[in-house]
């Protein structure tokens, strides 16, 4: 089933069209309803409700999560169909994202878990969180959302050794209208424990608040299935612990932890590889950068303490008045307009401190779902238990870098 949690009283909320891989016995547009009837579990509640669905299996579902072979087989995400709400003064509103169900092969078993009443389940790699406030999606959409009440309930069970926690969303929030720019966002990252200098951020440390004794160093809450949960996405959150938030006078970034989107930095938080060309030029390489890469950036890694200063190599800049980097891919760079070197950033900042053999190396990640008033199904936590697993596996050496 799907359920509309409008949150208030409604004309009525439809699905106009929905997608040919779901079917029903109802005819379109489909009625959610809140009468307590039919798949609806409560009158009145403002909770509506439409189904059942089932999946249409004369449609094949995609080998593998988002049809990328470097991902988890037998995960497949679907788009329901366009939702629209329609209020008792006569204005209709209808949401950015469209509604998405998980679909799993099920020729796969189900995970082994472990249930602690009344609020969690473990998983091999996941733990599962009985929410009753939405606190990931309205940590997301910057409405209020308190992460630390998800987080000190997971270390009241869970050993006190994550450096990061990883938070699925398995709810949808957003705002009306649907153009509301913080309906836009895909991820987002705290840091609350900063025990480094020389990248603009202050030492701090409220791991306390989160229920942790000075290890958890950085939340990351992701969003909805693949809105939010791809490796690019998590990479990127966890990295801004250790982004640039320095001058913007530099030119290096937007001082919020995202770099120069026309800069040669090549990080998932911003920027793209260029390659050397025979002439002494550059050609812009748009497959490595923020839109995903093989490998971590140079500047990524200084920030992190695992790369010397001296095999930084110097940031160069285009004009800001040539068009943004995907319109020029594969194209010649001519028009640098700024080069910045290591030493400018460590004038700007001081030295990385801890450097390179006294920076931390090694982290733990723990990811956690929260699901609203209720515990997964084992099919649900099959799913998400895949995904985590999937992210955290060993890469071995000879391996080719995957792609993130």
């Amino acid at each position: 089933r799907i359920e509309i949690d409008a949150g208030r009283a409604v004309s009525y909320i439809r699905i106009n069209s929905l997608s040919p891989r779901l079917l029903t016995s109802q005819t379109t547009p489909i009625e959610f309803r809140d009468d307590g009837r039919g798949e609806d579990r409560t009158a009145g509640d403002f909770v509506y409700t439409a189904g059942p669905f089932r999946y249409n299996t004369a449609i094949p579902m995609a080998n593998w999560y988002l049809n990328d072979p470097n991902s988890p087989a037998g995960l497949d995400v679907l788009s329901v169909g366009a939702v629209t709400i329609h209020e008792t003064n006569g204005v209709t509103a209808r949401f950015l994202i469209s509604p998405s169900i998980g679909i799993l092969n099920s020729s796969i078993p189900p995970t082994r878990y472990h249930t602690l009443p009344p609020d969690l389940i473990l998983t091999p790699h996941l733990i599962n969180i009985r929410g009753a406030t939405r606190d990931t999606q309205r940590f997301l959409r910057g409405a209020g959302g308190d992460i630390s009440l998800l987080s000190r309930t997971i270390f009241t069970v869970a050993p006190d050794v994550a450096d990061f926690l990883v938070f699925f969303s398995t709810d949808k929030v957003e705002h009306t209208s649907w153009s509301d720019s913080r309906n836009f966002t895909a991820g987002t990252h705290e840091s609350v424990r900063v025990n480094y200098t020389g990248a603009g951020q202050p030492l701090t440390d409220y791991s306390y608040a989160h229920g942790s004794r000075s290890i958890l160093a950085g939340v990351n809450v992701i969003d909805a299935y693949d809105r939010g949960v791809t490796s690019l996405n998590v990479t990127h959150e966890i990295l801004h612990q250790w982004s640039f938030f320095g001058d913007s006078s530099l030119g290096l970034g937007d001082g919020l932890g995202h770099y120069n989107p026309r800069s040669n930095i090549g990080s998932l938080l911003g920027g793209y590889q260029w390659n050397a060309g025979g002439d002494g030029g550059y050609t812009l390489d748009c497959t490595m950068g923020m839109n995903g890469t093989y490998r971590i950036a140079p500047l990524d890694l200084y920030f992190m303490g695992l790369l010397d200063a001296s095999m930084v190599p110097p940031i160069h800049i285009y004009s800001e008045y040539s068009p943004p980097p995907l319109q020029r891919c594969g194209q010649n760079i001519t028009d640098i307009t700024r080069t910045v070197t290591i030493q400018d950033i460590i004038q700007s900042l001081g030295t990385r401190t801890p450097s390179v053999g006294s920076a931390q190396s090694a982290f733990r990640i723990v990811f956690a779902a929260e699901s609203h008033h209720r515990l997964m199904t084992p099919t649900e936590l099959t799913y998400y238990e895949i995904l985590a697993s999937h992210y955290t596996r060993q890469t071995p050496a000879e391996n080719p870098d995957p792609y993130i």
